[in-house]
């Protein structure tokens, strides 16, 4: 038998996650923020009256999924991650004419947008209210996590964890 040795890479992506060697996902998001740049660049490439419902629609069609994709696992905890995310919802903000000269929170506050970080939390309470509620199955033999029922889907943990580690679920 012929024995080969693995080649070593330093990132790698799986179901369009991009994660590196240490498991941090900076480069997810550094390809999450140029679709999401693209996608504006396009929209302001391609449309000449941009009232504030229109961008409104378009970036939450278009580019937010992009933004969003993944949030769960791979939930931004640099700032710099955190900055660059922000920077494209800034962008597609000033680009309603007559946008450009105000702030990016009197922007927000005029196109009924809630900011990113607000988005993110309000998805790890929703998450946090399933767990305590019941709706999330969470599967163990032993003292083992084996893995989360949601719906339908199962998904295994990746590190099994004792009990003790986990908070008790009653």
């Amino acid at each position: 038998m012929v024995l080969k040795s693995l080649k070593v890479i330093s990132e790698e992506r799986d179901l369009g996650v991009w994660m590196d060697d240490s498991l941090r996902f900076s480069t997810h998001i550094g390809h999450a923020v140029a679709k999401g740049n693209q996608v504006l660049g396009l929209t302001k490439r391609s449309f000449v009256h941009r009232d504030s419902d229109i961008i409104k629609r378009l970036f939450i069609s278009l580019a937010r999924p992009h933004l969003e994709y993944a949030n769960a696992v791979c939930h931004p905890r640099f700032k710099k991650d955190i900055e660059q995310l922000e920077k494209v919802w800034r962008r597609a903000t000033k680009l309603v004419i007559g946008f450009s000269n105000m702030l990016y929170g009197n922007h927000l506050k005029a196109m009924k947008l809630p900011s990113l970080v607000y988005r993110r939390y309000r998805g790890d309470m929703i998450e946090v209210y399933k767990y305590l509620h019941g709706m999330h199955s969470v599967i163990y033999i032993g003292k083992y996590l084996i893995g989360i029922y949601i719906g339908v889907l199962c998904f295994p943990s990746v590190n099994l964890c004792k009990v003790s580690d986990v908070t008790d679920k009653e």
